[in-house]
């Protein structure tokens, strides 16, 4: 079957986010953990490449290889520029419009520095990331051969090869929309998922009816994120909680313990949800439970996404580790009261 739609994200809550998103839109959304599904569901594709942490030769082949595929095309970034950013971004078909302010969790884009609640982002937890520390905020020196838009007037024809827009309100997301929908051919779009709805609107995407939500009254709660958001929220979750280390040795094994831990005392207590924290953790527990494909139910709250799977009996709900605030877990378990 032919894709109508492909979005690429370099990890699982990533995904996970964006699928949330499509659901929320009444549009047929599936999320597959394989780099290459044999099986293209109908609608929107959504693939968790699993190239956060890959070396970037590597996330630029993968990325590369999915350009040729017969459909819009969405590459989902890290909203703290986490990741490869600058090979995936090169590996897609120019022109290429980069967007990636998210002002809906605080993320901003003025004078072509990224903002994290109006702090440039390597001055926040996010320079202390153990696997991928921030370093930079400009995002002309992770791209220097781009050109920085600061007004949607700017968007004419033609494009400059790899351009980046600034944002700083979700109405200035709207407005470069709006500007994208006069061009007589769209760029391809990269960005965190802040602006994938506008992406989504403007193409014709098969329509499905959102999945209900469904009640639920045993959690679990799963924190692979090292981040001070998330550790505060698993303390005050008033849930059974199962945490990674706060200093472990080896963060990327840490992950895969966490899940195996999981594992287990799913087994044995059965509860009808998991909440996640972090992407490696996500994808760790579901690769433990076997499980490869993810149907999406609507946003929960911003940046924070639930899901079922046809190959597990339970509601899994994903935040990446910056997101929300300290009583996220219990605003969570309260919607599906």
């Amino acid at each position: 079957m032919p894709l109508s739609g492909l979005v690429l994200a370099d990890d699982s809550t990533g995904a996970l986010e964006c699928a949330s998103l499509l659901a929320t839109l009444g549009l047929a959304a599936t999320v597959t953990l394989s780099p290459h599904p044999v099986d293209l569901p109908r609608g929107v594709l959504i693939v968790d490449t699993h190239t956060r942490h890959a070396v970037p030769a590597q996330a630029h082949a993968l990325i590369q290889s999915w350009t040729a595929a017969p459909a819009p095309l969405y590459k989902k970034t890290d909203s703290t520029l986490r990741g490869n950013i600058p090979a995936e971004l090169r590996a897609l078909p120019a022109p290429v419009l980069y967007l990636p302010a998210y002002p809906a969790v605080g993320r901003t884009l003025h004078q072509g520095i990224l903002h994290v609640h109006g702090i440039p982002v390597h001055l926040t937890e996010f320079a202390a990331d153990p696997r991928q520390p921030v370093r930079f905020s400009n995002l002309l020196h992770l791209l220097p051969e781009a050109q920085l838009l600061t007004h949607p007037q700017q968007l004419t024809e033609p494009l400059p090869p790899l351009a980046i827009a600034a944002a700083a309100t979700n109405d200035d997301l709207a407005a470069w929309a709006a500007a994208l929908a006069q061009l007589s051919t769209l760029p391809t779009l990269a960005g965190p998922a802040g602006f994938l709805p506008h992406w989504a609107r403007l193409h014709a995407f098969p329509a499905a009816p959102p999945a209900p939500r469904p009640k639920l009254k045993q959690w679990l709660v799963l924190c692979g994120s090292l981040h001070p958001h998330s550790r505060r929220q698993a303390e005050l979750s008033a849930a059974p909680v199962l945490a990674t280390p706060r200093e472990p040795a080896n963060p990327e094994s840490a992950a895969y313990e966490l899940a195996a831990q999981a594992r287990d005392y799913i087994q044995q207590h059965h509860p009808d949800a998991v909440l996640i924290m972090g992407g490696d953790t996500a994808r760790a527990l579901w690769q433990a439970l076997g499980v490869t494909t993810l149907e999406p139910l609507p946003e929960l709250l911003p940046g924070v996404a639930a899901c079922r799977s046809p190959h597990s009996p339970l509601v899994f709900v994903t935040k990446a580790g910056g997101f929300g605030p300290p009583t996220l877990v219990q605003q969570v378990k309260e919607l599906f009261a």
